[in-house]
Order: structure tokens, then sequence, then C-alpha cells
């Protein structure tokens, strides 16, 4: 369910980011969204792992903050370098 929640942001992704584009072209939208897809079905492995491992949902809420943070500060950072 989780990789599935991800389908809609994934989509124009290769359009709207040009590292992404590049990587998989602008028209590769089903392998882009395959690969991401794929990628979060994974973390929601691990997420559920956590959460089980742990005990809590504080700690998966936590790890996924933090991914998407860094996510964020590496965006900002390409942006500031790149302008």
């Amino acid at each position: 369910m989780f990789g599935l929640w991800h389908v809609l942001p994934s989509l124009g992704l290769g359009r709207n980011n040009q590292i992404v584009g590049s990587v998989y072209g602008t028209a590769a939208g089903l392998a882009l969204t395959a690969s991401a897809v794929l990628a979060t079905v994974l973390a929601g492995v691990v997420l559920a792992l956590l959460r089980r491992r742990s005990g809590s949902l504080l700690a998966p809420i936590g790890l996924h903050w933090a991914t998407n943070a860094l996510g964020y500060l590496a965006g900002a950072a390409i942006w500031a370098v790149s302008g």
C-alpha cells in the first residue's frame, strides 16, 4: 500500500525534475513510476519492520520524516549551487 500511495507523486517526475529526467528521459513515465513504486514498497517493508521491532509508530514516522527532510535539504543545496 505504501508503494501504491506514491504512484501519483511519481507521475510527471521526469518532466519536473531535471536530474530524474536525465536518468530516465522525459518520456519514460512507466519505468519511472515502476521504479518509484518498487522503491517505496521496499521502504514500506523497512518501515513496517521498524514498527514491529520498536513496538511504536514513532520510530518509522521519525525515519520517514528524516528521509524526506534530507531529500528537501539535498534539493535546496543543489538549487543553491546551480543558481
